[in-house]
């Protein structure tokens, strides 16, 4: 007969759904408490995390790249300034885009879901293989029951 362990703790499910807004606080302080062994809350942590500090990254390029373009090229040049217009208009967008998905994000970890971001997800459970049981990359995560392994 299987074990079948209990849901998902509240306080699991908030905390995990509390990473992805603040991804700057949040996961480092589940990462280093001895809440880490939980599988959920781990998880969520670690994507919350990437997603966070790639996103920051990506935007912190884009903006020195638009500086670059502002402080270096002569701004008589009227498509220039159309250009750089856009990409203010655009990364302003993209910026509420991502605000719009973490919350978003943070409703599915508050539901108690368990989700991959794309891409990231599957980066996680490459490099941090204790989410394969056995170690096959080709397996979808999470599995049919995320608490056969207890």
């Amino acid at each position: 007969m299987e074990e079948i362990l209990p849901p998902l703790k509240d306080e699991d499910k908030m905390i995990s759904g509390m990473c992805y807004p603040l991804w700057f606080v949040i996961p480092a302080m589940v990462l280093l408490s001895n809440k880490k062994n939980e599988p959920f809350l781990k998880f969520n942590a670690l994507q919350a995390l990437f997603l966070g500090l790639i996103s920051s990254i990506g935007y912190v390029l884009v903006s020195f790249v638009v500086f670059f373009i502002l402080r270096f090229i002569p701004a008589a040049n009227p498509i220039l300034g159309t250009f750089v217009f856009t990409c203010i208009v655009l990364m302003s967008i993209v910026f509420l885009a991502l605000v719009i998905l973490l919350f978003y994000y943070a409703n599915q970890a508050l539901r108690g879901e368990f989700f991959q971001v794309p891409y990231l997800g599957k980066w996680i459970e490459r490099f941090f293989p204790e989410y394969n049981d056995d170690q096959d990359l080709d397996q979808p995560f999470p599995p049919e029951n995320p608490f056969s392994r207890y």
